[in-house]
């Protein structure tokens, strides 16, 4: 099991959009998916709330898993696919296997 290794980036008042720019290209040249940027008088609240900003430089999207499909050939007995519905209510299938 990889485990997973963990920097903190010191805090800083963003200073505008080419400061967080900046400091996005030194995380992820760090090999970081990207930043959190905090509303600067809230108080901290678990979960997700409108206080946080997660700022990165590709888009990605959560989905719900609804089903799955077999394996076929020499893949068969394992999950060949996962059959999804994302939010705007498309329909696709993530293969299990490379």
């Amino acid at each position: 099991m990889e485990r997973a290794v963990i920097r903190v980036h010191p805090f800083e008042i963003c200073q505008g959009l080419p400061h967080v720019l900046e400091a996005l290209a030194a995380v992820e040249t760090m090999g970081g998916e990207g930043l959190m940027l905090r509303h600067p008088t809230a108080r901290h609240r678990a979960g997700r709330t409108s206080d946080l900003l997660k700022v990165k430089s590709f888009q990605d999207d959560e989905a719900l898993i609804t089903g799955y499909e077999q394996g076929k050939g020499k893949y068969a007995g394992m999950v060949g696919a996962l059959v999804c519905v994302a939010r705007s209510g498309a329909r696709f299938k993530v293969r299990s296997y490379i």
